[in-house]
């Protein structure tokens, strides 16, 4: 039996989706907050760690489940801080409904398949629909 998604891994999903390029884990929380899908972070909680551990967790614990639907995905990591990205899977020149898009760690669009690296980069890239940006959007 499929578990479903919680409300909170549902609203990561929709801000993910609203979003044109990666977004850290602390602006997640800061919109989730801005949703009122979370309780507004407390600055008094690091004085007690436990409380700000679990506040954490809840973004963490959505974000992992929402990461599980294979439409989010973790886009990389800079200085230990997450960013997540939509895994679009839409119509391609390349024809492939596997075709993903993301930003790179040099700040422009990368398609492809599998895994994203640490630096935004496909497993398998797609070089069709990489040449078929770099025409659309020549400088």
């Amino acid at each position: 039996m499929k578990k479903s998604l919680s409300t909170l891994a549902k609203t990561i999903i929709a801000i993910i989706r609203s979003r044109s390029k990666p977004l850290n884990i602390g602006s997640m929380a800061h919109m989730l907050e801005q949703r009122k899908a979370i309780e507004p972070y407390n600055d008094g909680w690091e004085v007690n760690g436990r409380q700000e551990a679990a506040w954490w967790r809840q973004v963490y614990d959505a974000v992992r489940e929402a990461v599980g639907t294979g439409i989010v995905g973790v886009h990389g990591k800079d200085d230990n801080v997450l960013f997540l990205a939509v895994r679009v899977r839409t119509d391609r020149p390349c024809g492939s409904p596997d075709c993903a898009t993301s930003t790179g760690i040099h700040d422009e669009t990368t398609y492809g398949s599998g895994e994203l690296d640490s630096n935004g980069f496909w497993e398998v890239p797609c070089p069709i629909c990489e040449r078929s940006y770099r025409g659309t959007h020549a400088d």
